[in-house]
């Protein structure tokens, strides 16, 4: 993809004051940069590997923390029940091969609760698994997502780009006040297998298609300027004027770009595992890697019962099936129209787009 000038905007203002509702307070804790990538050149802020930045917040209770503490506060996405990342800023920026970001956020920042009044810091605490905590992280799973982000990019996939990992030495504990990432195994909170880290991401938009549905706790106005801004976003990329971008314009560039992406993954050979729409933005990207694998391995474990690896793309196809219905559905909850699409045509849209981009493969090959 050579260079673009097509700046991925959005609506501006007005879409940023609604963001700017839910924010909670965060604070800098000592880490060190375990990686930049070099393909951001030009990124809007300086990361330097072995080095501190301050790009290293942790959320806190901003009555527990020490009245000398420089608190900061991030924007807090309308996750379902619990969170564990937040957006740091919006600034229009882009990587070596010319694709454009705006939205940039850090994973792995302390855990927050989502409630119909707002959102609300949470203490961090230990999950089943011994490499995972609310909240957190995990150096493993960054590692994962990182390697699939730059695989998926490769290959022509929609999706988001790792800018660093960022390993913290501290956290916020439950009272307060910052302890060692050693203290907090001592005491039970992080299991003593993790290795947590932050990882800084960049997104076209980071509003994913649950974002806009009335689970998630936000008021109609939210939803329908996130909706309005993921479209806006849209057109610019493409060259269209927004005015003239309708809903149903919108919904059918998303059904064929979504079929065209599952295949993409199925052509590469991956499995994704939970192509949903939590994990599909609303300008169409696929992402939340960190579940990712390559079909071929998952054969080999003899836990799996799957016959072959049809199975796992037969999976995919059926989650973001789904997730495009609950798209379309959410969309006419907030226009209170029936202007929609019908929702068999776009899923028929939605196939023949998967179906046309698998054909390329075998076009290739026949070639």
């Amino acid at each position: 993809m050579g260079k673009t000038e097509k700046l991925p905007l959005g609506i501006g203002q007005e879409f940023k004051s609604e963001r700017n509702k839910d924010r909670l307070p965060a604070v800098e804790v000592n880490n060190k940069v375990l990686w930049v990538n070099p393909a951001f050149k030009e990124a809007p802020f300086k990361l330097e590997e072995g080095k501190p930045t301050n790009l290293g917040f942790f959320l806190t209770n901003i009555h527990g923390a020490k009245a000398t503490e420089k608190t900061h506060t991030l924007i807090i996405m309308p996750e379902i029940e619990e969170g564990r990342s937040g957006l740091i800023g919006s600034v229009v920026f882009q990587d070596d091969e010319g694709r454009m970001y705006r939205d940039i956020d850090i994973k792995g920042m302390g855990r927050f609760q989502t409630n119909p009044g707002g959102s609300s810091v949470a203490p961090v605490r230990p999950r089943r698994k011994e490499r995972e905590a609310s909240g957190l992280h995990d150096y493993l799973y960054a590692l994962r997502d990182r390697k699939f982000s730059e695989e998926f990019l490769k290959a022509g996939i929609r999706t988001y780009r790792i800018v660093a990992v960022i390993q913290p030495e501290e956290i916020i504990g439950p009272h307060g006040d910052k302890i060692s990432i050693e203290e907090a195994k001592g005491l039970g909170i992080i299991p003593k297998k993790m290795d947590p880290v932050f990882e800084v991401r960049a997104f076209g938009t980071k509003e994913r298609i649950n974002y806009i549905s009335s689970y998630a706790g936000t008021d109609y106005e939210r939803r329908r300027l996130s909706l309005k801004d993921a479209m806006t976003l849209v057109a610019q990329e493409l060259g269209l004027e927004p005015n003239k971008f309708s809903f149903n314009d919108y919904l059918k560039w998303f059904a064929a770009t979504l079929g065209q992406e599952v295949a993409k993954i199925r052509k590469l050979g991956a499995y994704h595992g939970y192509i949903t729409e939590h994990n599909i933005t609303l300008d169409c990207r696929i992402v939340d890697l960190d579940s990712v694998e390559w079909t071929h391995i998952l054969l080999k474990d003899p836990k799996d019962k799957s016959d072959s690896e049809e199975s796992f793309y037969n999976s995919d196809y059926a989650s973001a099936s789904y997730a495009l219905g609950n798209l379309g559905y959410n969309m006419k909850q907030i226009l209170t129209s029936n202007s929609i699409a019908n929702h068999k045509d776009i899923l028929d849209i939605y196939q023949t787009a998967y179906e046309e981009e698998l054909k390329k493969e075998k076009k290739i090959e026949e070639e």
